[in-house]
């Protein structure tokens, strides 16, 4: 199993600190300053890092809701997700900002 980390660069330290928590348990994390290196496209990273995951964690807070990045990753995502039913999104809140709809549903 691999995941997907998909946060806003302002909740870097929770997210940082989920992503260690995983690879300690032996989980596979994608997580954006891990894979994707100075002058590396940072479009195709999130590809590689999107179609090699099992799972999309949603970090999820007033500032991702006002970032296009994470609403990129989001949409990218559950298209994917349409033709895999294995493929698992999972929302962790850091705030009380309401889900997008297409994801409120996980």
């Amino acid at each position: 199993m691999k995941v997907f980390i998909s946060h806003n660069k302002t909740d870097k330290i929770s997210s940082r600190l989920l992503a260690i928590a995983l690879v300690e348990q032996g989980i596979g994390v994608w997580f954006d300053e891990w894979e994707i290196r100075p002058g590396d496209s940072i479009i195709g990273g999130l590809e590689v890092g999107l179609s090699d995951s099992d799972v999309f964690m949603l970090i999820w807070s007033a500032h991702a809701n006002a970032s296009k990045w994470v609403g990129t990753e989001i949409r990218a995502y559950l298209t994917r997700r349409v033709g895999d039913d294995s493929l698992r999104i999972i929302p962790i809140l850091l705030d009380a900002t309401p889900l997008p709809t297409l994801v409120s549903e996980y």
